[in-house]
């Protein structure tokens, strides 16, 4: 990965050199013999000679790996430059230089979401980007997540190196229609300094964001922010009456608003259906919490939801909840309602696990992020029942009632 192949070599040429002649006349013209033998060979291409940009975040610093390793990194040769030994009637010119920008292309893969959308690397390349200078030019797929607005893909980016070195770049994209696909090009002109993917990494996001790192290298971890599909103890309970089910759960990196969270925060998404078996309206959609291992509670945050007349249910409930400075650990999801006997408090629950991997973004299956999947944790139904009352409950899901 982040090899780039290029046909375009460089010519070299030897410079022009000056004979003094000394001694009789035999000798200086064997010595202009050998000037006008010396320019002839300096008019002819030495092949093998691949001029590259140079290395460094600053362009004048060399990167130390590259010069380690018994192995020579895979340099981006492009532009070459070639000058043209001067002839007799030119001797006297000032050399010409003239620069000509080739393609070189590599492979680099990844994935990563960033600000409610999907995106993923799709090649790389010198060429010109849209300021009209040569540069550095990574292609990706994007895709909307925002089923409800069209948005514009405009993170902040940089590419660093293995000394944690980065060079700041921008971002090709046009208006993206709500859910739908598009692509977009990260832009890094070469005057920044780079020849070689070798140890780089594409950063997305600002500092302080929820950032996704993709190593254009293929050699480091990446850390793509790609949703988590999280499976709760039990898919459905019962809370005095009202039957909860949740279809899906899952852990991310952008709010209801649709912007990246920061990088101490995660959002915990739940879509549910609910039937209301009660004689009055429920609002489920504002009854869902999560609790973590320290008993913090965080309420969720309805996204549109309506209530549930009495004796009717409702599907597609959705709620997310920003989480600040999550701990890995066992974690519940609980729905706390007022409509229990005579007004009475009622809760049900169920339990989830987040762990440090979870956390830290670096695991996800993309397979499963789009939002369509399920989970299928088991069919379960325990059934809340108010003080005095025998009641059902487990280790993985309980129901209490309390005085209101």
């Amino acid at each position: 990965m982040g090899n780039f192949t290029s046909d375009k070599r460089g010519a070299a040429a030897l410079a022009d050199g000056e004979v003094v002649g000394v001694g009789p006349r035999s000798e200086k013209v064997e010595a202009h013999t050998m000037l006008t033998r010396a320019r002839t060979i300096a008019a002819l291409p030495a092949a093998g000679l691949a001029l590259t940009l140079l290395a460094g975040g600053c362009g004048n610093d060399t990167d130390p790996k590259s010069v380690e390793s018994t192995k020579p990194p895979t340099t981006l040769a492009s532009p070459s430059t070639s000058a043209e030994a001067p002839t007799e009637s030119t001797a006297d010119t000032p050399e010409s230089t003239t620069s000509t920008v080739t393609a070189a292309t590599a492979d680099v893969s990844g994935v990563g979401y960033m600000d409610g959308f999907r995106f993923e690397l799709t090649g790389a390349e010198f060429g010109e980007t849209s300021s009209g200078q040569s540069g550095l030019l990574v292609e990706a797929d994007l895709e909307n997540l925002n089923k409800d607005s069209d948005q514009r893909f405009d993170p902040s980016v940089s590419l660093e190196d293995s000394d944690g070195k980065a060079i700041n770049g921008g971002v090709v994209a046009d208006l993206v229609p709500s859910g739908s696909s598009s692509s977009a090009t990260f832009e890094f002109n070469a005057e920044d300094g780079f020849d070689t993917l070798d140890g780089r990494t594409l950063l997305v996001g600002a500092s302080g964001e929820a950032q996704v790192e993709l190593p254009l290298d293929d050699k480091g971890e990446a850390v793509g922010r790609i949703p988590v599909e999280l499976e709760p103890s039990e898919s459905e309970l019962g809370v005095e009456g009202v039957d909860v089910t949740i279809d899906q759960l899952d852990l991310r990196w952008y709010g209801p608003d649709f912007d990246q969270v920061g990088d101490d925060e995660i959002v915990l998404a739940a879509e549910v259906s609910a039937r209301n078996g009660t004689e009055n309206q429920t609002c489920v959609r504002d009854t869902i919490k999560f609790v973590g291992p320290d008993d913090d509670t965080t309420a969720a945050e309805s996204q549109g939801a309506d209530c549930e007349p009495a004796g009717e249910s409702k599907k597609g409930t959705k709620v997310v909840a920003v989480i600040q400075q999550p701990e890995a650990g066992e974690w519940a999801l609980q729905v706390v309602g007022d409509w229990g006997p005579g007004g009475k408090e009622v809760t049900g629950e169920v339990t989830f696990q987040l762990t440090d991997e979870m956390i830290s973004g670096t695991k996800g299956d993309d397979e499963d992020a789009s939002g369509e999947g399920s989970n299928d944790a088991g069919t379960s139904t325990t059934e809340a029942t108010d003080s005095g009352s025998s009641g059902s409950t487990s280790s993985s899901s309980t129901t209490t009632t309390t005085a209101g």
